[in-house]
């Protein structure tokens, strides 16, 4: 081996244990705000647009019940389903849920592929 060769294995080496370094605090970090940080508004209607259409996705808002965010969603579909040309969808989504799940197996899996 060469040592431009084990240059880059030193750099890619230690590259990996900056990226596990982060991301164990910010595995710490999600948890802690888990138990510390309060939503006011923990519900958000997203307006999905159509890749195919090239509509655009927006946010639509952030609301303090599940009841009025899927109120503005049910009148946003009413009237908005068809904008720039392509469809739209509004879904609600509660940012408080723990969703990350999916997300850490798939970063779990990567990071087995990476050692």
């Amino acid at each position: 081996m060469n040592s431009e060769d084990e240059e880059f294995n030193r750099i890619e080496r230690e590259s990996k244990q900056r990226m596990e370094a982060v991301y164990q605090e910010v595995q710490k970090r999600n948890k802690s705000m888990d138990r510390e940080y309060k939503l006011p508004k923990p519900w958000m209607v997203l307006n999905v647009g159509c890749i195919e259409c090239g509509v655009s996705s927006d946010v639509v808002g952030f609301y303090a019940t599940k009841e009025e965010a899927d109120r503005v969603a049910k009148t946003c579909e009413d009237h908005l389903h068809w904008r720039q040309g392509g469809q739209n969808a509004f879904e609600v989504y509660d940012l408080r849920a723990p969703q990350a799940q999916e997300y850490t197996d798939v970063i779990a899996k990567m990071k087995e592929r990476n050692t």
